[in-house]
């Protein structure tokens, strides 16, 4: 699975741009650094991708903040609300597998 992830990302790059993928690339290069060294686990996957949803999500709160008081650009202001939602649809979407599954497991027979 980890030998994929180099071909996922510059699929997602191809097909949304650098820019717009660049959260998500992140976070799937974070995925591949904390599987490959020691104790690299499901569940440190899943707690370093949602670390990087909530740093996206205040620097997203911070820059907003500093559009309204006039201290940054609406450009910059507009990235990262951007990059934001696409860190937080990336995490429902992954919360959203994860109960899809947990539903499917209930589901079998024993």
């Amino acid at each position: 699975m980890l030998a994929a992830i180099p071909l996922v990302s510059s699929a997602i790059s191809s097909l949304l741009g650098s820019s717009q993928a660049a959260p998500v690339t992140q976070s799937l290069q974070a995925v591949q650094s904390t599987s490959s060294g020691a104790g690299g686990d499901f569940s440190s996957m899943m707690a370093q991708l949602a670390n990087g949803t909530v740093d996206s999500l205040n620097t997203s709160e911070r820059m907003s903040i500093a559009g309204m008081s006039g201290k940054a650009t609406t450009q910059s202001v507009v990235e990262a609300v951007m990059q934001a939602q696409e860190s937080l649809q990336t995490a429902v979407a992954v919360r959203d597998k994860a109960v899809s599954a947990f539903q499917e497991v209930t589901r079998m027979s024993i």
